[in-house]
């Protein structure tokens, strides 16, 4: 739970305050940029200990979706489970370490944090991510550790 608390203590600072939309808004220690990222906006800060937080919003209205549909797929029992192994595909060298979905003022939330080992060196990749009507806002990190292993991340 410590690198959710970086993430809470991080999107809580004020140099470089940004809204997305009428729902979300979000601060980083300094200024950041949107850029695009298959369409979507992104955010992204980088810190000096080798750590990336990332902001993303998706809007699935651009790809012919609307809420009802979004949430007919939601609702099935698998929608989860295949959102998750989506991301684990995208880190074959993933373990998954924790996992939970709920809700959110009545919104789907899904979290996830994995662990990777390459070259004997920690990353941790953690992501939380809303589903509010046509809209996906994503909140994640990367954490490169050095060769020891953090019990936290384990």
């Amino acid at each position: 739970m410590f690198c959710s608390l970086c993430l809470s203590l991080l999107l809580q600072l004020t140099n470089g305050d940004v809204k997305i939309d009428d729902k979300i808004s979000f601060s980083f220690p300094s200024e950041s940029t949107p850029q695009e990222s298959g369409g979507n906006q992104l955010w992204q800060y980088r810190t000096p200990e080798n750590a990336v937080f990332l902001v993303m919003t998706v809007d699935f209205a651009k790809l012919g979706l609307d809420t009802a549909t979004i949430n007919q797929e939601i609702a099935l029992p698998e929608f989860f489970d295949q959102y998750r192994e989506g991301i684990k595909g995208k880190l074959p060298e993933g373990k998954l370490i924790y996992e939970t979905n709920s809700t959110f003022k009545g919104h789907p939330v899904t979290e996830y944090k994995f662990s990777m080992n390459p070259s004997n060196t920690l990353i941790t990749y953690y992501s939380k991510k809303y589903f509010i009507g046509t809209k996906v806002y994503s909140l994640s990190y990367i954490i490169a550790g050095d060769k020891t292993k953090s019990a936290d991340c384990e």
